[in-house]
């Protein structure tokens, strides 16, 4: 059936599945009779038959056959970077400078980056391996640190204004734009103290717009009185909330996205994230690569990181 489709009584026609869909699903319902005979629902017998039943091989069956997932083309990344808004063009820089995976990158919270050495060491809570007890550490580079910056909350020395440092038009990353500058008019050129508030629990990349005070951002910088619909713009009774943290749009090929668009789109989060293998391999070698990337095995980088041209094409000319 999953070779050649069927009749869904409730979703109608379904169509063929590619094969290595086909092996996951069959290896899931092995695992299913794997747990049933922990339970003692049926005899062992049953799953060690099910083991020895093998998998689909390429090449020798009718199933469909789908292009393995490759690093997204750097071009490809920055031309849809523009197009992003700033917590999702932020996601999309940490993925291609740190190899980060979607949800670590982001998950990232002050709490789990430790701040202390030069370059910044961020351990994610959850990741793909967590459920194998294997840990993750992702080092951040002076470009992830740069990218992060920008999404810690401030609060300025001068008014008080609290928010990221865009959000306040802030050029030092300490003060507000207007308070900078006064300060400029002033003559002061010294550096101000940056305080930070943001709440090391929430993500950086959060689309919640409110400070641990509990004071919207950017709501104590202006001086004049503002109406009440401007004092609290949420709605009464509203079904959605905001998210706790940024969430990847829909990159299906029936997503509204205009055709413009479509030739600059990312792909998938996660080549966005594989795009750092690369590199990593041509300038690091293969070891660098599964370092970025936190691969256990050396076999899973060598999918994502693309064979370096350059150094075949230099060795067949001095070979012959």
């Amino acid at each position: 059936m999953m070779l050649d489709g069927y009749d869904h009584p409730k979703f109608d026609k379904q169509p063929s599945l590619s094969r290595k869909v086909i092996n996951a699903r069959v290896r899931r319902i092995v695992r299913g009779f794997k747990w049933a005979v922990s339970e003692e629902l049926v005899p062992v017998e049953v799953h060690t038959a099910l083991r020895t039943v093998p998998g689909l091989a390429k090449g020798r069956t009718k199933a469909k056959e789908h292009a393995d997932v490759k690093p997204a083309p750097l071009a490809h990344v920055e031309a849809a970077i523009p197009h992003l808004n700033a917590f999702l063009a932020g996601v999309v820089r940490v993925q291609q400078w740190s190899g980060a995976r979607p949800g670590e990158a982001l998950s990232i919270r002050l709490a789990d980056v430790d701040r202390s050495g030069k370059t910044w060491i961020y351990r994610p809570r959850q990741h793909k391996t967590s459920w194998r007890g294997k840990p993750r550490v992702i080092a951040l580079g002076p470009k992830c640190r740069a990218v992060l910056m920008d999404f810690i909350a401030i609060r300025c020395q001068g008014c008080g204004a609290e928010g990221r440092p865009p959000r306040i038009g802030s050029r030092d990353g300490a003060t507000c734009g207007p308070c900078r500058d006064r300060l400029d008019e002033q003559g002061f050129a010294g550096p101000v103290p940056r305080v930070e508030c943001q709440d090391p629990e929430v993500p950086l990349f959060s689309p919640i717009t409110k400070t641990p005070s509990g004071t919207p951002i950017g709501g104590r910088r202006g001086k004049s009185r503002v109406q009440p619909s401007q004092r609290n713009r949420r709605k009464t009774g509203a079904k959605r909330r905001p998210a706790r943290r940024t969430a990847w749009p829909s990159t299906a090929p029936t997503s509204p996205v205009p055709a413009r668009r479509q030739a600059s789109r990312p792909g998938s989060p996660t080549s966005c994230a594989t795009s750092a293998g690369p590199t990593s391999a041509k300038q690091h070698g293969l070891d660098g690569a599964q370092a970025t990337l936190g691969h256990a095995h050396a076999q899973t980088t060598e999918i994502y990181a693309e064979v370096n041209l350059d150094l075949a094409s230099k060795i067949a000319e001095e070979m012959g």
